[in-house]
């Protein structure tokens, strides 16, 4: 499987703002705060970077914050911006590393009509990625909404004795009750 999540509580319609708010101050706050993600993440695609096949990761974000997004086929490094945009914004709220779980749970979500939250939902206009990060969101108002479905389809799993469903349960559940803490939505991303 070999698939991770990493999850931020964050107030959305604030993020969403961000793209193209040509705000001076936000990028150097970010590159402050996201200095060893941007490291990393540049490493990882020096190849893309150095070869002008996607932007540095300082890049894609000042280029977020311009609302011009110039490597339309570099969706991924995009992506990896606004992750450094959700953890200079937000809140990381995931505890426990989780794989890919959709077939796990939505079963038990069937009875809410909810399936897996706000898969493909990026919060701002940016070339979507091919691949890898997948991006999903919800609003401060879904949040709520999958709270109840989640807290109500944890029993079902726990009397079918399905432990893997339990565990993804109980781990989303964290997510989705500390973003309702903060009154925020949920932004994640799978890697």
């Amino acid at each position: 499987m070999g698939y991770a999540f990493a999850a931020y509580a964050v107030d959305l319609p604030s993020l969403s703002k961000l793209y193209g708010s040509k705000d001076k101050k936000f990028p150097a706050k970010a590159l402050k705060i996201g200095k060893t993600r941007i490291a990393d993440t540049n490493e990882s695609f020096e190849e893309e970077i150095t070869e002008h096949k996607a932007p540095d990761l300082k890049r894609a974000l000042e280029e977020m914050i311009e609302g011009r997004c110039v490597f339309k086929h570099a969706g991924f490094m995009y992506g990896y911006a606004l992750e450094v945009m959700c953890e200079t914004h937000g809140k990381r709220v995931d505890n426990e590393s989780l794989s890919w779980f959709d077939e796990a749970i939505d079963p038990y979500l069937k009875k809410s009509s909810m399936k897996m939250l706000g898969d493909n939902r990026r919060p701002m206009p940016f070339p979507e990625p091919d691949n890898f990060p997948g991006i999903g969101s919800i609003d401060a108002k879904q949040v709520v909404v999958a709270e109840a479905a989640f807290t109500t389809a944890l029993p079902l799993a726990k009397k079918k004795d399905d432990d893997d469903a339990t565990e993804v349960f109980e781990e989303i559940l964290g997510w989705l009750r500390a973003a309702k803490k903060k009154k925020s939505g949920l932004v994640w991303f799978v890697y």
